[in-house]
């Protein structure tokens, strides 16, 4: 199984829990562009993503370069918070600071409770 995702749309915050498995970087590249589209639609500015059923499999460079990637088609306005798979959360942490360096507002959380809260502020 590939990346699937849901969205839905509650308290003005675009909400996505994310399953599967990332196969390769343009499959994760692809979900995040899907990701991007279907959030601006909504006209919101603060989305939650919840990966926490998310296997993660890119190594350093390749999320590297997703930082990057998605750093360039995220809207700079955008507050994003994101929990990811425990099991990568140091890969994580590194993606974390690849896109805050290029200024997108993301921040990782081990809890959905953190991560809501933290947008609402």
């Amino acid at each position: 199984m590939a990346i699937q995702f849901t969205t839905k749309i509650e308290d003005e915050i675009f909400f996505v829990t994310t399953l599967g498995f990332d196969g390769s970087l343009s499959d994760v590249k692809q979900y995040a562009a899907d990701l991007i589209k279907a959030g601006v639609k909504t006209g919101l500015t603060k989305a939650l993503i919840d990966e926490r059923q998310l296997i993660y499999k890119l190594g350093t460079v390749d999320l590297y370069e997703l930082g990057e990637f998605i750093a360039v088609q995220a809207p700079s306005f955008a507050k994003i918070a994101l929990v990811p798979n425990e099991n990568k959360l140091e890969d994580t942490l590194f993606f974390e600071d690849v896109v805050i360096n290029r200024g997108l507002k993301l921040k990782i959380f081990r809890k959905m409770e953190e991560a809501k809260e933290w947008l609402v502020q």
